[in-house]
């Protein structure tokens, strides 16, 4: 074995959550077994109670990895409480916390070695949606990374993104906490990292690729998910960065939250979270909003009065 590979396994904690995904899971742990020093990194896959067969598919690959371990929940907590869970199985510098569902290409993934066994960085960011070239390999903080085009808090949404110090995860822990009800139980982490500067260091080629499905929830509640990310920083101009990297721009942040509030009669959410929608909304787009609110306030009533 050689010094890098030694080194790396002491290092990284891969911790994988799963429920009922034994196909995805399988083609995951696949992807893992074809890198000589990842497979030999702790693994340990979280069960949220699948009722499938995914103890079979992590028997099956069990020979393939220095140490895989199952750990089935009693009950099913939920995919976001389930990535908090990680914390308690990880006895190394770095944590990876990552889906069952995305894909992955380690052809190269020795700079990430590097970096890890450098241990300067508190995140690690190693690849997000694929919308374009991930050309990187640059250790900035994310107001710099932003300046330059990358989207730091779009890709920031998606686990699998960012490798973190465990020092660095446990620092924020509450937080995160806080923060699975709302979806993104990792922001705080990368919320943070941009109030306090904190250097972040993104791969130099797409290591994970996020997988995008259709989703059984509401886009009403990632949208929630962000405006709540929205309130941990500092200033209004990094709420709106937030905010703006909701569904990659393509409408405004406010169209988005009138229409989902509204068509899905979140009321007592909306009145949770306009406070912050106040801290990051134009007085144009306030109009814009309210203006919007009302006719479809009223197309909603005659809809469930004509019911």
């Amino acid at each position: 074995m050689s010094s890098t590979e030694h080194s790396v396994k002491d290092k990284l904690t891969v911790v994988i959550t799963t429920y009922n995904r034994t196909k995805q899971l399988d083609a995951t742990l696949t992807f893992f077994e074809s890198n000589p020093l990842l497979r030999e990194c702790p693994f340990v896959v979280l069960n949220n109670q699948s009722t499938d067969n995914t103890a079979e598919v992590v028997e099956k690959h069990k020979q393939s990895f220095a140490s895989l371990e199952l750990v089935t929940h009693p009950v099913n907590v939920g995919a976001n409480a389930n990535y908090m869970h990680g914390l308690e199985h990880c006895h190394t510098d770095y944590l990876w916390i990552i889906a069952d569902d995305d894909s992955y290409d380690f052809s190269e993934f020795d700079d990430v070695a590097a970096e890890l066994i450098k241990g300067r960085a508190d995140i690690i960011h190693v690849g997000a949606h694929n919308d374009g070239e991930w050309n990187w390999g640059v250790y900035e903080t994310p107001k710099a990374l932003i300046q330059k085009g990358y989207h730091y808090f779009k890709y920031s949404s998606f686990w699998g993104c960012s490798i973190l110090k465990f020092s660095y995860f446990k620092q924020y822990a509450k937080e995160a906490f806080d923060f699975i009800h709302f979806s993104y139980p990792h922001f705080p982490y990368l919320i943070k990292a941009y109030n306090n500067d904190t250097p972040v260091y993104v791969s130099k080629k797409r290591i994970v690729t996020a997988t995008v499905g259709v989703q059984s929830y509401s886009y009403y509640i990632p949208i929630r998910g962000f405006v709540m990310a929205s309130s941990l920083t500092t200033t209004p101009e990094a709420r709106r960065a937030v905010c703006k990297a909701v569904y990659n721009n393509r409408k405004p942040l406010w169209y988005n939250y009138i229409t989902t509030c509204s068509r899905y009669r979140h009321e007592a959410e909306f009145v949770l979270v306009k406070y912050n929608i106040r801290r990051v909304m134009t007085v144009a787009e306030k109009l814009a909003a309210f203006a919007l609110y009302i006719p479809i306030s009223l197309y909603d009533k005659v809809q469930r009065h004509g019911k």
